[in-house]
C-alpha cells in the first residue's frame, strides 16, 4: 500500500503525471460539447453529423477548448498544493537571462521544424496535408485568440508540469537519469499526433528533461514550450509567412548563443574568484598549520628539557642512592 502512495506521490512520484492525463480526458467532454453548441444548431442536425463535422473542420477549435478547460481544472489543482505545501513558486527563483533563453530556444526549435517540415514537402512533391501534425499549426486556418491562450500558455504548463515535475524528476531521483530523461521524452513524443511531429517533440523533449534536470525549475522547460507554440499560432493568426518564422527563429539562435556566450564569460569570471579565494584559503590554512607545527617542537624541548621524576626498579633509584651514601 504504502508503495503504491508513493508511486502517485506529489512530492516524489508520478501524482502530476496522473493529474494531466485525467484532466486531458475529463476535458475533452466539456469542449467537445461547448464547440458543437457553438457552430451546430442541435435541434436540427443528429449527433453523428455533428460529431463527424467537429472531427474534419472543427479539431483546431475543439482542441483549444479542451486545452483552456484542462489548464485550469490543472491550475487549480497546482496552485493550492504549492500553497498548502508553503513551497515557493519556481517563478520566484527563476533567473532573468536563463528565462530569455528558454523562450528563444524554443522559437528557435520551431522554426528548425518548419524549415524541415518545408524540405521535406519539397523532397516528397507534396502539400502540407502530407506532413499533418507539425506541431506548428500552420496547416490549420481556423487559429483563433482562444488558440493562442490555450495551445501558447496552458497548454505548456500543464505539460511540463505533467511530464518533467511528474515523470522525468521522479525517475531521475532514483539515480536513473539517462533513463528519466529519454523515457519522459518517449511519453511525451507519444503524447502528440503525426510521425513527424513526434520526432521533434521527441528531441524538444530531450533539451527540456535536461533543462529541469541541470536547473531544479519548471518554469525553464514552460518556457521553451511558450516560445515554441506561441510563434507558431500567432503567425498562422497573422498569417505570417513561413520563411518569415524561420527568419525570427534564426534570430532568436543568434540573440540565444550570444547570451551563452555571455553567461560562459561571467561563468568564467566567477570561478576564477572562487578559485583565487579556494587559494587564498588553501594559503591561510597552510600558514596557520606551519605555525602549529613550529609551536610544538619548542613545547617538547621544554619537555625533554624538564626534571624527569624517579621510577620504582629503575637505574635512576640506584644512583640517587649511592649519591646520598657518598
Amino acid at each position: 500500500m504504502q508503495k503504491i502512495k508513493n508511486w502517485f506521490s506529489f512530492d516524489k512520484g508520478y501524482g502530476w503525471l496522473l493529474v494531466f492525463v485525467l484532466t486531458q480526458t475529463f476535458a475533452s467532454i466539456p469542449a467537445m460539447w461547448i464547440t458543437a453548441v457553438k457552430n451546430f444548431d442541435m435541434k436540427i442536425y443528429d449527433m453523428s453529423t455533428v460529431m463527424t463535422e467537429l472531427a474534419e473542420k472543427h479539431m483546431t477549435e475543439m482542441s483549444s477548448w479542451a486545452m483552456l478547460i484542462a489548464g485550469i481544472i490543472f491550475l487549480a489543482l497546482y496552485i493550492p498544493w504549492k500553497i498548502l505545501k508553503k513551497e515557493k513558486f519556481d517563478i520566484l527563483n527563476t533567473n532573468k537571462d536563463v528565462a530569455i533563453f528558454s523562450v528563444l530556444s524554443g522559437m528557435f526549435f520551431n522554426a528548425v521544424m518548419i524549415s524541415v517540415g518545408m524540405i521535406l514537402i519539397v523532397l516528397m512533391n507534396a502539400d502540407g496535408a502530407a506532413l499533418s501534425g507539425t506541431g506548428s499549426l500552420l496547416l490549420s486556418s481556423d487559429v483563433t485568440w482562444l488558440t493562442i491562450i490555450s495551445t501558447g500558455i496552458f497548454a505548456p504548463i500543464q505539460e511540463e508540469i505533467g511530464f518533467r515535475r511528474g515523470l522525468t524528476v521522479p525517475l531521475a531521483k532514483k539515480g536513473k537519469i539517462g533513463f528519466a530523461i529519454i523515457l519522459s521524452s518517449i511519453v511525451f513524443a507519444f503524447a502528440h499526433a503525426g510521425p513527424f511531429q513526434m520526432i521533434f517533440t521527441f528531441l524538444l523533449g530531450l533539451f527540456m528533461s535536461y533543462l529541469i534536470l541541470v536547473t531544479g525549475n519548471v518554469v525553464y522547460p514552460i518556457l521553451v514550450h511558450i516560445g515554441m507554440n506561441l510563434l507558431s499560432s500567432v503567425a498562422v493568426l497573422f498569417e505570417f509567412h513561413e520563411l518569415l518564422i524561420i527568419l525570427v527563429g534564426g534570430v532568436a539562435f543568434i540573440i540565444a548563443t550570444i547570451m551563452i556566450y555571455k553567461n560562459e564569460a561571467v561563468n568564467e569570471v566567477m570561478e576564477i574568484k572562487e578559485n583565487l579565494a579556494k587559494v587564498k584559503e588553501e594559503k591561510l590554512a597552510e600558514y596557520e598549520s606551519s605555525k602549529a607545527v613550529e609551536k610544538k617542537p619548542n613545547k617538547e624541548k621544554e619537555k625533554d628539557n624538564a626534571p624527569k621524576p624517579c621510577k620504582k626498579g629503575t637505574g635512576t633509584k640506584k644512583k640517587h642512592k649511592k649519591k646520598k651514601k657518598k
